[in-house]
């Protein structure tokens, strides 16, 4: 395999898992708000589970990519910071 194609290959891969992630991100809270007011003008039960089941499964998905890119970030949620030791 080329390094060319080997590029293109992890690059498509990353795109793809981003792109999943990015849909859920917005799909999720929109169905959670629509499951919620059915809640609210029913008083159906199942509509409040589901709104908490998929509000937990939301919060699960962000948890990981958000500490994931904290940890790369300068603000060092890891107790890694550009900033911990001087410049000398």
């Amino acid at each position: 395999m080329s390094d060319v194609l080997a590029a293109r290959s992890q690059m498509a891969v990353s795109l793809a898992f981003h792109i999943i992630f990015a849909i859920i991100g917005i799909a999720m809270p929109v169905l959670m708000v629509i499951a919620e007011r059915r809640w609210q003008r029913t008083r159906d039960p199942v509509y409040l589970d589901l709104a908490k089941r998929w509000a937990r499964g939301t919060a699960c998905s962000r948890w990981v990519p958000s500490r994931e890119r904290c940890c790369r970030s300068s603000w060092g949620c890891c107790g890694r910071t550009s900033w911990s030791s001087p410049a000398r």
